[in-house]
């Protein structure tokens, strides 16, 4: 609730750590604070200090990166929605350059590439509409590409249809 608190809460931290002879990283710590002033929430500069040093507090309006997961200030999730597209796009670009069957680069798509981009998708609450109207359209161009298919064709409904029906139950 305020910078007194969060200061206790590290140093019991530091404490404990001392006790279970666990050394704190100030290189991989930071500290985030929002205060709550005139009803409205704004990012302030936490100052907490423990016996390794200072913690450094993250600079407004910039962000950090806690197991996988990018929190700023808005939490709209907006670099982390431009860090799956990258990375889907740059997996996507060098699976299109090889010089494999097509049939090669949907194995690699469906076993390779899905699974780069999953734990993204399961960390970070992107919306099913995000989803289908960002990613999707990446993947099904490069198909596309990749089969030769005209753009008239379903290559959408193709994919996901089950195996047993023709489909590629990707």
């Amino acid at each position: 609730s305020d910078q007194k608190t969060a200061l206790g809460l590290a140093n019991l931290l530091d404490s404990w750590c001392s006790w279970a002879k666990m050394e704190i990283r100030l290189d991989k710590c930071n500290s985030f604070a929002m205060k709550k002033q005139n009803s409205l929430y704004c990012q302030v500069l936490l100052t907490i200090s423990i016996k390794a040093g200072k913690i450094p507090p993250t600079p407004v309006g910039e962000s950090f990166r806690y197991l996988g997961r990018i929190f700023d200030f808005d939490l709209k999730g907006e670099m982390e929605k431009k860090d799956i597209v990258t990375k889907l796009t740059n997996l996507l670009q060098i699976t299109t350059e090889l010089n494999i069957r097509p049939q090669t680069k949907l194995k690699i798509l469906h076993q390779y590439i899905a699974s780069q981009v999953s734990f993204s998708l399961r960390i970070c609450n992107f919306t099913a509409t995000w989803i289908s109207e960002t990613l999707d359209p990446l993947c099904i161009k490069s198909i596309r590409l990749w089969i030769e298919a005209p753009i008239s064709s379903c290559v959408a409904e193709w994919l996901i249809s089950p195996g047993n029906k023709c489909g590629m139950n990707i």
